[in-house]
């Protein structure tokens, strides 16, 4: 057999692995257009707040600027301040209010140093010079309990309010199914600004709102509803119009495989492979500006020869539309996750001094509360560690539809128990002293303590205390409190402890003397 009939057979091969796909594809979306009928949308109707019975569709709701807005609704004084949210150690800007950025500030600025030298950010400053050149900067540090308490909050009005599944993605995002009945597009686009208002009284926080037959469709149409697109909160996306929709969507916006450094890869080949055509067809001249149309135009058997069979096929469901990720609800957390950030070490490969058992006694104290608070015994518990810088995008990498690539290093696990049971948290502390004698120190960025779960294992009232009054006394009090409390100041007025570079308090806006 010559090599063009063996090109041919993998060829051929390749298409019915597509096809294969597709097909489970196929029956999953006829699944998840059976899993909500007339039936469920009257069920709720008397509960529901809003009119959902006439809704065959996908919401993706998307609480807006989140972590501004969660500090500001716990704290009203925040409102129409230059607020910027911070990571400590060194994690510069990771949101921030448009009266902040009406005023130059940027997010991931205050990355300096190391961070910024791993993230190729030259000139960066530190968030200390941001406050001396910005003084009326209000600087408030990520609080994830408060962030924890609004996504539930959020979740359970948009539930209350729908009667749909509810899937949660993020601290911010969500997909809810709609329950459906046959409807006509002005009845979505008004119960979604109905849903908006609902959420709006009930918890104070803005929505945006995409209305799509699918996912994807969905959470793009969002994008497109935010007000720095120029959108007014709600953006629908007719079935009709589907396909047209996602055919000029980036792929790098899309993401789903075509985001981060792999997806980068996979674009690049498309490029290729679209720069060698004929010049007769205007093709992206960059890989953030390749389109669902523009990698459809290669075909099914060059694209089957440039990226995995699940890529080909979902390519080919965008091109009608569509998508094959269903809404589920969200489900009981299977494991509770701690963690720290870290400034990264002077040199790639050295290692952070003067880390030793404190962090995770810190670590382990919160996790314990959340356990406590979650009521159930941890089946088994683990330390993860990452090594590479994680926050900001790499310089020089703005373009239409891009998606900024990161310098991430992965998430490393090692696992200390498979038993649970009272000693979990004392064995954290005796592995994580092993580590750092088995790499001479760990050079990390972000450090975690993670508790797994058995679904239905519940703990008893005397486990928890057990368990909590054990973590007490093997857990001193972590250096990392007592460092806190002496670079901290108390407001005059309110009596709030406020860190030390915080030069006006952040709960009343009272500037530091």
């Amino acid at each position: 057999m010559d090599s063009s009939s063996d090109e041919e057979s993998d060829a051929d091969a390749i298409l019915d692995d597509v096809n294969d796909f597709l097909l489970k594809s196929s029956s999953k979306s006829s699944k998840l257009k059976r899993q909500l009928g007339p039936t469920l949308g009257h069920a709720n109707a008397t509960n529901a707040n809003v009119n959902v019975a006439a809704i065959p569709t996908i919401f993706h709701v998307d609480v807006d600027n989140f972590y501004v807005n969660v500090h500001r609704v716990h704290s009203h004084n925040l409102l129409g301040l230059q607020v910027v949210i911070v990571q400590k150690n060194g994690g510069g800007i990771v949101a921030l209010s448009e009266e902040a950025k009406d005023a130059g500030l940027r997010k991931y600025d205050g990355i300096a140093g190391n961070g910024a030298k791993m993230l190729g950010r030259k000139g960066n400053r530190t968030i200390q010079e941001l406050k001396r050149s910005h003084p009326e900067m209000v600087v408030v540090e990520m609080n994830t309990d408060l962030y924890r308490s609004a996504r539930d909050l959020v979740r359970a009005e948009l539930k209350k309010v729908t009667g749909g599944i509810v899937q949660g993605v993020s601290y911010d995002d969500s997909f809810i199914l709609m329950p459906s009945n046959n409807g006509d597009d002005k009845d979505v686009e008004q119960t979604a600004f109905d849903l908006r208002r609902k959420i709006k009284e009930r918890s104070g926080y803005d929505i945006t709102i995409g209305v799509g037959g699918c996912k994807t469709v969905a959470r793009l149409a969002g994008a497109r509803a935010k007000r720095g697109r120029g959108g007014n909160g709600v953006y629908v996306v007719k079935d009709s119009k589907a396909a047209e929709f996602l055919h000029s969507s980036f792929l790098r916006e899309i993401k789903q495989g075509f985001g981060g450094e792999k997806g980068k890869e996979y674009c690049s080949k498309l490029l290729e492979a679209l720069s060698g055509r004929d010049g007769r067809t205007k093709f992206a001249d960059d890989i953030a500006s390749i389109t669902v149309r523009d990698a459809l135009m290669l075909g099914e058997k060059k694209l089957g020869a440039l990226l995995p069979v699940e890529l080909v096929a979902r390519l080919l469901l965008w091109g009608n539309g569509e998508d094959d990720d269903e809404v589920t609800p969200t489900q009981v957390q299977k494991s509770i996750l701690c963690q720290q950030a870290c400034c990264p070490p002077k040199h790639q490969d050295s290692k952070i001094p003067n880390f030793d058992e404190s962090l995770l006694n810190d670590l382990c104290m919160k996790l314990v509360e959340r356990v406590v608070e979650d009521g159930r015994m941890p089946r088994c518990l683990s330390i993860v560690f990452r090594d590479g810088y994680f926050s900001g995008p790499a310089s020089g990498s703005s373009s239409r539809g891009s998606s900024s690539s990161r310098k991430v290093g992965d998430w490393r696990r090692d696992w200390i128990t498979e038993d649970g049971g009272e000693n979990l948290f004392r064995i954290a502390k005796q592995k994580f002293t092993q580590l750092q004698k088995e790499n001479n120190g760990l050079s990390f960025t972000r450090l975690g303590v993670r508790a797994e779960f058995d679904e239905e294992r519940e703990a008893g009232t005397q486990n928890i205390k057990d368990l909590f009054e054990t973590t007490k006394r093997v857990s001193k009090k972590p250096r990392l409190e007592l460092e806190e409390e002496s670079t901290t100041w108390a407001c005059p007025r309110c009596t709030y402890s406020n860190a030390e570079l915080f030069l006006i308090c952040e709960m009343c806006g009272t500037a530091k003397k």
